[in-house]
């Protein structure tokens, strides 16, 4: 298996970094980033799209200079699961825009869900996705699909795998929290997300476990529906970055277990409510922990 060295990051500006300092710039977000040690930057196609040409660049230099990697996230917007093909026509449209902008940026991954609607026939629906997406895969940009948000709707992640099995530089992406959701709220030992990446291996192979893009953040059941939490929790003003709240699912300390038993290295990215940087350091510190101990 051909290994990558590990990547923590953030999902967007962390409100600690516009915090920081008197209005920063949202380019100083790469030397922030660096300066605490995390490599990736997850962005939504919103927050670049009116961006010029020059500030791309400039994005993509100082990313390169601080070795923080970008990662663009596809608009919501996109449905090619629809049977308009009005929307797909738009959706193939704004796709071709999000690629363009994402190699400005120097950035060769993109998150995307592929819509929201429901499927009646899978068979048909594939074969109709793979011809929609083939004329992207020749740009250098991985695709990395996002499970549906709900269990009625097309994208469960066997259908993903199945799809991906098609297409070159196509892959499932992990957002643990909602597939926690979606699975019972079941995601709460080592061995299940073991059971996740394994299912993804058997067929896609090995050496795709390590080109995952994994977003994660423990969530607390409440009045009905599911709030994004952060890990640890706040004690007289600080932030514990001990996983001690066992109503929190699922715990840092659960998925680094997991990709250090698999000795895996996907790209993970902590969007933890508000203080995103203190989940992807919390993240991080275990899985050195972890490794530290296993070295000893």
């Amino acid at each position: 298996m051909t290994k990558e060295e590990i990547r923590f990051g953030v999902y967007g500006y962390p409100e600690n970094f516009l915090k920081s300092e008197e209005k920063p710039r949202k380019e100083e977000i790469f030397a922030w980033l660096s300066s605490l040690h995390l490599q990736a930057l997850l962005l939504d196609f919103n927050q670049v799209k009116s961006m010029t040409d020059k500030k791309l660049s400039l994005f993509k230099t100082l990313s390169q200079e601080n070795d923080v990697k970008i990662y663009l996230k596809a608009p919501k917007e996109i449905d090619f699961i629809t049977s308009d093909k009005k929307i797909q026509e738009r959706s193939m449209k704004q796709l071709k825009h999000c690629i363009e902008i994402a190699q400005k940026l120097g950035s060769s991954n993109l998150i995307l869900n592929l819509g929201n609607g429901k499927v009646e026939n899978w068979t048909k629906k594939k074969k109709e996705l793979i011809a929609l997406l083939k004329p992207f895969l020749k740009e250098n940009v991985n695709i990395h699909i996002e499970p549906a948000m709900y269990t009625y709707q097309f994208g469960s992640l066997e259908e993903l795998i199945d799809l991906c099995k098609h297409l070159p530089s196509v892959y499932p992406s992990f957002n643990l929290m909602h597939l926690h959701a979606l699975h019972n709220c079941n995601l709460i030992y080592p061995e299940r997300i073991i059971k996740l990446f394994e299912e993804i291996s058997q067929v896609l192979g090995e050496e795709v476990l390590n080109k995952l893009v994994v977003q994660i953040c423990p969530l607390s059941y409440e009045h009905g529906r599911f709030i994004p939490k952060t890990f640890g929790e706040a004690k007289l003003g600080q932030l514990s970055f001990f996983d001690s709240n066992f109503e929190y699912f699922p715990k840092a300390k659960d998925y680094i277990t997991a990709i250090r038993t698999l000795g895996i290295t996907p790209t993970t990215f902590s969007n933890t409510n508000k203080k995103e940087e203190a989940g992807a350091l919390r993240l991080r510190d275990s899985y050195f922990y972890q490794k530290m101990k296993e070295e000893i």
